[in-house]
């Protein structure tokens, strides 16, 4: 079985209510055509149930509400540094679309790179690991500037 050859950030809710899924269906395809996205498609709508037998927690399914999207891996026609950089813009984009909404829905996120926590967001405030953890230290490897929110 081959790796695949790019890396997933997962944003999902915490907690999802019962509105949640139409309320991030809904942004999720209204941010995809505000852009050019590196992937061509910008992030995907996830909402998935898993099996009660799969969870950690006894017989209760782990509900999933968020988006998913790929960081490509280098590829013809862009140098790795044009690609890190528009890699980085359309994360720290999606970052910072999800705290706005996370603000006016007071729907709290969390991301994972490729299965580990790297950060989140509650009440539109990204927390200090995706702030300085994932983008901080992203952007100052870029020499770009860091993110205020």
């Amino acid at each position: 079985m081959s790796e695949r050859a790019y890396q997933q950030l997962l944003a999902y809710v915490v907690d999802p209510n019962a509105d949640a899924g139409a309320l991030v269906s809904d942004w999720v395809r209204g941010i995809i055509s505000r852009k050019s996205w590196l992937t061509g498609r910008g992030p995907v709508f996830v909402n998935e149930v898993s099996d009660p037998g799969d969870s950690d927690r006894g017989d209760l399914p782990i509900v999933t509400v968020g988006f998913l999207m790929e960081i490509l891996p280098p590829q013809a026609g862009l140098s790795a540094r044009e690609l890190e950089q528009r890699t980085y813009n359309d994360v720290a984009f999606m970052v910072q679309e999800a705290a706005a909404f996370s603000a006016r829905t007071s729907l709290a996120f969390e991301f994972e790179l490729d299965g580990t926590y790297v950060g989140g967001i509650d009440n539109g405030v990204l927390n200090r690991s995706l702030r300085e953890g994932l983008l901080g230290e992203w952007a100052r490897h870029l020499n770009g500037p860091a993110p205020t929110n």
